[in-house]
């Protein structure tokens, strides 16, 4: 007797959820649960936005910008004649390619005459320390905002040290993709999802000192047979969980159709307004 009343109750859970969201479910996203979702969503975009600025910021100081000198020498480089003026030890470090040993970079103080004829002065870093007076050929832009002798450089590391900070803009991307997934998953499981009885199977809690994050293991029921999967629980959530499991109780999930393990445990979300 027990038994079958538990059943109906479950029976009872399962048809209010239908009620609410739907069977089968309406284009239209059921208010009750975006009201949960409000908040989330409002959180990560607030999470994506501080990380895009931190991304935006870090690339702003980690890209060496005078590697847009090299690139415009390149490919639009006029060549001449030019006279080294002094060269210095500046440091050890690398040469122009990222994969060099370290070695001794000289920086070279140089002087050249353009196509016009205006003469001008330019600076760049070497391996090779020049002799004052030593003729060279110099690499220069037509208007005179880079010039550098053949084989000199700006950066060290040449091109490899501005790849590796493609990484900062690579996150922000991946931010911004997580976040509108989130988004679009939250949507698509109210529009499309199935409603589906799941058994608690075991509970871990984390070593926080106030225990209130952990996972939960389920066991699923769909129509193509049970599915275990594992959810991340936090603060109510756990422990309404916790009460469930010691109750014996089967919970209600809305998952979606063709991909069980995106779903969320709809008993485990506050009580809805008019629910008991």
């Amino acid at each position: 007797m027990h038994q079958n009343a538990e059943e109906r109750r479950q029976g009872t859970e399962l048809q209010s959820w239908r009620e609410r969201l739907g069977e089968p479910p309406r284009e239209a996203v059921a208010a009750q649960l975006r009201g949960y979702w409000r908040h989330d969503n409002r959180r990560w975009r607030n999470v994506t936005i501080i990380g895009v600025f931190l991304c935006a910021l870090a690339f702003i100081i980690a890209f060496p910008w005078p590697l847009l000198a090299t690139m415009e020498l390149d490919w639009r480089g006029e060549t001449t004649e030019g006279l080294v003026v002094a060269s210095r030890f500046q440091h050890r470090g690398l040469g122009p390619h990222m994969f060099m040993r370290k070695r001794s970079i000289y920086g070279t103080r140089f002087r050249y005459r353009d196509a016009s004829g205006t003469v001008r002065d330019g600076f760049n870093l070497d391996t090779r320390e020049w002799s004052a007076g030593e003729r060279v050929t110099v690499e220069y832009l037509g208007d005179g905002s880079a010039a550098r002798i053949e084989g000199g450089f700006f950066v060290s590391g040449g091109y490899w040290a501005g790849i590796w900070t493609c990484l900062f803009p690579g996150l922000a991307l991946f931010g911004v993709w997580n976040y509108r997934r989130s988004v679009n998953r939250h949507r698509d499981l109210v529009r499309f999802g199935k409603l589906a009885m799941a058994d608690i199977e075991q509970i871990w809690i984390d070593g926080s000192p106030d225990r209130a994050n952990g996972w939960v293991a389920l066991r699923l029921d769909t129509p193509a047979g049970g599915i275990q999967l594992t959810q991340s629980l936090q603060g109510n959530a756990l422990q309404r969980a916790q009460t469930l499991i010691k109750a014996g109780r089967r919970v209600v999930v809305l998952h979606h159709a063709n991909q069980p393990r995106e779903c969320i445990l709809l008993d485990l979300l506050p009580p809805l307004p008019g629910r008991g």
